[in-house]
């Protein structure tokens, strides 16, 4: 699946390819990547809470809008 990033909107939430659940907090749309805040992550539990860059790469699927 391919997810178009510049039309993701801030609030959205997508899962990554490692499982984790993240909410968009800004997009540049740039189609590149967005800014994100970790909801869940069980490979890396540190991370829920803390906010980073999300390629796309690394985006598995929409979740929510």
């Amino acid at each position: 699946m391919i997810l178009n990033l510049e039309a993701l909107e801030v609030g959205a939430v997508v899962r990554l390819k490692d499982g984790a659940l993240v909410r968009a907090t800004e997009n540049p749309g740039d189609g590149m990547w967005v800014t994100g805040t970790y909801l869940e992550s069980e490979k890396e539990p540190a991370l829920v809470g803390t906010e980073d860059l999300v390629f796309g790469e690394m985006i598995a699927e929409q979740v929510t809008n």
